[in-house]
């Protein structure tokens, strides 16, 4: 169907020869330093994520204890690795939007900040490589060895050093950059912005880069103590303080962990803010005082949990069944203390859930004063689709802790069910990070005139819809199937005997009624794991989708044309 009269020339090989005008297909432009180090960070993050779910469920079958198994336990251990990849990722991606800002998409982050971001990533690639080491070779006494431990323990310092130490350099590229040292020339520079010089770093983009830094520090501060206690040996070094700080850092993680969903709202933010006015576009002024409260309430959450040693307040995760992230007790000998330290940090988390619903309602309400509204872009939709999931089962449960501590009622079913919906959401910050990544792609390439292909929005909207379709099946599972032993006796619906056995009351009877019952449970159980593996696969499947768009994207197909998709789910 391609074959024309123009085409018909026995040109346009494939294979490179030296020649880009005798070839027919167009080609990708490079990608960007930024693009390489997403794609390569979303790919651990799948990769390891949906390994451990999948060995979880082999084992689950197959009778294996998964606490039992060495490759379970493995793949759990590079789950805590991978917890840097959606951070990173949105770190890295308003370091590209700013010096997009700065030289109008036509320049790049510095050379050294490129590096950093290269250094960071695969920093993380290195530590999961590295448990996959230890558990081979450690496991094993024939290989273990004190050079093989001297080994492990080198080049886990050296991935250290790159992923923290890549990090701050791209934090202070992103602070100090400046349309030089992005490619421009201070004559171009001065044609772009005038006398005024070049603008301030964007609200989103300084939230982006201050929550990115709570998130490091924090981090950093428990490497730092871990690698005291491993190399310290004199126990007068060794104070009883240390201890508490390890442990109060452990309950900080918490804290840090909206960070990376906050700062993907920002970014879309922003974005359709330029989607509207590439050049002076910027979100409405309270929809950016909306950024700094978000911003400020994980920062006064921290900063919470860190004054409690010093003050003589014990600051722990809630250690009941079906407890999450942030979900901290403070214990203090004197109770109006400890009840106003509850009572701020839920005014905090609700600043917090109030901050990001006002940045959502201004993406969806901002307008153009200078002539028509363009639609908003299929990827800022699912960044929009995946927040509403992601925190509203984080409401959710947050609800049924309080009702549970205010009432003295377990809800044992509910709160299962809930926690088992935050794997599925765990996705959300990552799939984000791709669909913006594809969206700023084609915006550079086509210099902020095009949109991804049609295919690639589609895929855009299959990701989201397919973490809402999990987070469905496992409701409905929960709803539906009588509960485990563990879930407490609340709820289930039981099978229907048949006719004929009603009014028997025989062994027989109760045998068949039993087997029935079974039977029924076992299919619908079946069809329930069987929808949640299928949007499982979707999501994976779309994920993959995307990726390949974003290096089989050009200018000629980045015209967000042939999508079935856009107007059915969005605009």
């Amino acid at each position: 169907m391609q074959i024309t009269p123009a085409t018909a020339n026995g040109r346009g090989s494939l294979l490179p020869n030296g020649d880009a005008s005798d070839n027919y297909w167009p080609r990708s432009p490079p990608p960007s330093t930024t693009i390489k180090c997403i794609v390569n960070l979303s790919s651990q993050f799948f990769i390891v994520y949906s390994g451990a779910f999948f060995v979880r469920k082999y084992n689950d079958l197959n009778g294996i204890d998964n606490n039992a198994s060495m490759l379970a336990k493995t793949l759990e251990r590079c789950k805590d690795t991978c917890f840097f990849c959606p951070m990173l990722s949105v770190m890295f991606l308003g370091v590209r939007m700013r010096s997009n800002q700065l030289t109008q998409n036509s320049g790049a982050p510095p050379e050294y900040v490129q590096l950093a971001m290269m250094a960071s990533s695969f920093a993380v690639l290195a530590q999961a490589l590295l448990i996959f080491g230890q558990a081979f070779f450690l496991s094993n006494s024939k290989l273990r060895s004190q050079p093989v431990l001297i080994l492990f323990d080198v080049v886990e310092k050296l991935a250290l050093l790159a992923l923290y130490g890549g990090a701050a350099t791209v934090v202070q590229g992103a602070l100090t950059m400046t349309p030089e040292t992005c490619g421009l020339s201070a004559a171009e520079a001065k044609e772009i912005f005038g006398g005024d010089g070049a603008p301030k770093v964007s609200p989103a983009v300084l939230c982006v880069i201050i929550l990115s830094t709570q998130f490091f520090l924090v981090f950093t501060g428990i490497k730092v103590i871990e690698t005291w206690e491993k190399y310290v040996t004199d126990p007068r070094l060794k104070p009883p303080a240390l201890l508490t700080w390890k442990a109060t850092l452990d309950v900080a993680k918490a804290t840090v962990a909206f960070a990376p969903q906050l700062s993907i709202l920002f970014i879309a933010a922003r974005f359709r803010a330029l989607q509207i006015d590439p050049v002076a576009g910027a979100p409405q002024p309270w929809a950016q005082q909306a950024f700094f409260a978000c911003t400020g309430s994980v920062f006064l959450q921290l900063i919470l949990v860190l004054i409690g040693p010093l003050a003589g307040i014990s600051v722990k995760q809630n250690p009941a069944p079906g407890a999450i992230e942030g979900d901290l007790i403070y214990e203090s000998s004197n109770k109006n203390i400890q009840i106003v330290l509850e009572v701020v940090r839920y005014a905090l988390v609700l600043a917090m859930y109030a901050g990001f619903s006002a940045v959502i309602y201004s993406i969806l309400t901002l307008k153009n004063e200078d002539g028509p509204t363009p639609g908003m872009a299929p990827a800022v939709v699912c960044v929009l689709n995946l927040t509403c999931q992601y925190f509203g089962i984080y409401l959710a449960l947050m609800i049924g802790q309080t009702v549970e501590k205010l009432a003295g009622i377990s809800y044992k079913k509910v709160m299962n069910c809930l926690t088992a919906c935050i794997d599925t959401v765990r996705f959300a910050p990552m799939v984000c990070c791709v669909c913006i990544a594809a969206r700023m792609r084609a915006s550079e390439i086509t210099d902020g005139e095009g949109a991804p292909p049609g295919w690639v929005m589609d895929a855009m909207f299959v990701a989201s819809y397919a973490i809402l379709a999990q987070l469905i099946c496992c409701v409905a599972s929960y709803t539906v199937l009588p509960p485990t032993e563990q879930d407490g006796k609340i709820g289930g619906v039981d099978a229907p005997l048949p006719l004929s056995l009603r009014n028997e009351k025989d062994a027989m009877a109760e045998k068949l009624a039993k087997q029935s019952k079974e039977l029924v449970l076992k299919a619908v159980s079946g069809t329930f794991s069987a929808m949640q593996l299928f949007g499982l696969f979707g999501l994976h499947g779309s994920t993959i989708a995307i990726i390949f768009g974003l290096f089989t994207m050009h200018e000629a197909n980045s015209n967000g044309e042939g999508s079935r998709l856009v107007g059915v789910l969005g605009a």
